[in-house]
Parts: structure tokens; C-alpha cells; sequence
């Protein structure tokens, strides 16, 4: 059997940028829950929604389900959480 010689410094770099990547696509998500959800305040529907965000109907509506559940105040976090949480 054969051992690998364990570089803590390339696993940590590695947890790092992973890490990293991971915080930036939460942001962009709870960014795009903040425009849904504020185009949904405005009386906006999923689809129209879709069309002015260049996304898909159904991840619009999607969100738009999880929102009315926290409506009028629209928390990103929470909406956030409650979606991860689905989609497990």
C-alpha cells in the first residue's frame, strides 16, 4: 500500500477557494431573490418577472411560492434558507 504525502497547505488553499466560490454564488442567489421579490412587491407577476430578469419562469416561480410565505417584509435569508431547504 502506497501512502500519499498529505500538502496541508495545497488542502487548505483548495478549502479555501472552494469556500470562496460557494459565498459568491450565495450572494448572486439571495441577489436574485431580492430582485424577484422586489419586482413581486411591485405587482409584478412570475412572469413577467422572468422576462425583465432573463431567467427562468421556473425558478421564478419557485421563489415567488417560498416569498408570499414571508410577505410583505420579503427576508432574503430566510426565503434563501427556506429554498435550500426544498431543494435538498
Amino acid at each position: 500500500m502506497i501512502l500519499e504525502e498529505f500538502d496541508l497547505e495545497r488542502h487548505m488553499q483548495s478549502e479555501k477557494q472552494l469556500n470562496y466560490e460557494e459565498g459568491r454564488e450565495e450572494g448572486r442567489e439571495k441577489s436574485l431573490i431580492k430582485h424577484i421579490c422586489r419586482a413581486l412587491s411591485r405587482g409584478n407577476s412570475p412572469a413577467a418577472i422572468a422576462d425583465l430578469l432573463g431567467e427562468k419562469l421556473s425558478l421564478v416561480e419557485a421563489v415567488c411560492g417560498i416569498a408570499g410565505d414571508f410577505a410583505p417584509d420579503y427576508n432574503e435569508d430566510k426565503i434563501y434558507e427556506a429554498l435550500k431547504r426544498r431543494n435538498k
